[in-house]
């Protein structure tokens, strides 16, 4: 009997609220009740990586002697992810039991994602959690005319900056610098330096995001493949079917199964559901990136459990 309540107690999902007089049999007698469901959830974490290029980037070479990029380049990659599952009712799978007056099972108790009575209750299903990254910087149009004219003047106060800087450090000037007078003196003219730098070799941001996808798997089949989310270099993070970036999904390999032999029908009886344990992959359609073994209950065996013994 023990054996009995753990199996119920992994796969009813069981609900007293609300049915639907059609679906179900009216009266104090009818226990009503849905079959559980998996959800898988995927946790993902993404970092982009941005370069903006300067204004005068393609006077760098002529003017400072260094190649940098000419244009504005993204690239978003998968940092972290997790697979995971919770289970939920399944809402088209109501059913409903006719037992005998003032007779209730007593394992229906036990479980607090079955039967809900009391205070007991059903734990909360996952939901999609989908925070969008920044968006890109726009290039400031009130800026400095990236005309040849202008980069000039600003590579000769490059220069600048940088012969006033070795001469502090090597004494070649008026003013005697020593200590902290040095190094802040030093660092002054360091930092002027690298933000006129950055008009000629342009600038670097990172960016991180954090999101949660869910997926149902919806049939028996021996394989699914669903779409999860995707990834565009510049956009980063985005839904499942954007059409904006490279998909990611969740593939499914469901074991081959046994059917149980099915008893009487005629005696009374609560339908269960025996889960799968599938392999479940994240794959960017053709390299996994991440898999896990996962009870699937929709993609598992029905059975039933008699709650009255034949006479």
């Amino acid at each position: 009997m023990k054996i009995y309540k753990a199996l119920i107690l992994a796969a009813l999902a069981l609900s007293s609220t609300t049915m639907s007089a059609k679906t179900a049999k009216e009266g104090p007698e009818a226990l009503h009740y849905t079959l559980p469901r998996t959800v898988i959830k995927v946790s993902v974490e993404v970092r982009r990586n941005a370069h903006y290029a300067g204004m005068f980037s393609q006077y760098s070479r002529q003017m400072l002697g260094i190649a940098v990029p000419q244009e504005d380049t993204f690239s978003t990659v998968v940092t972290g992810v997790r697979i995971e599952s919770a289970v939920e009712a399944d809402l088209a799978r109501w059913q409903s039991l006719s037992v005998p007056a003032g007779f209730i099972p007593q394992y229906l108790t036990f479980t607090p994602q079955g039967y809900v009575s009391g205070d007991l209750g059903i734990a909360p299903t996952p939901c999609d959690s989908y925070v969008p990254m920044p968006a890109p910087r726009i290039a400031d149009t009130d800026s400095l005319e990236a005309s040849e004219g202008s980069a000039r003047i600003v590579a000769d106060k490059i220069f600048e900056l940088r012969s006033a800087r070795y001469a502090i450090l090597v004494g070649d000037t008026d003013a005697t610098y020593s200590g902290e007078a040095l190094k802040t003196a030093s660092d002054e003219l360091k930092k002027m330096e690298d933000a006129r730098l950055a008009d000629f070799i342009g600038e670097d941001e990172v960016c991180e995001a954090f999101s949660v996808f869910t997926v149902v798997p919806f049939s028996k089949e021996r394989h699914q493949k669903l779409p999860v989310f995707e990834i565009c270099d510049k956009a980063g993070l985005l839904p499942a079917s954007s059409g904006r970036g490279r998909e990611y999904f969740i593939e499914i390999d469901r074991p081959d199964m046994t059917q149980p032999d099915v008893d009487n029908p005629e005696i009374p009886a609560i339908i269960c559901r025996i889960p799968a344990v599938c392999e479940v992959r994240l794959t960017d359609g053709v390299n996994t990136i991440a898999c896990a073994r996962i009870p699937v209950f929709q993609l598992g065996s029905e059975v039933r459990f008699p709650v009255i013994k034949k006479q």
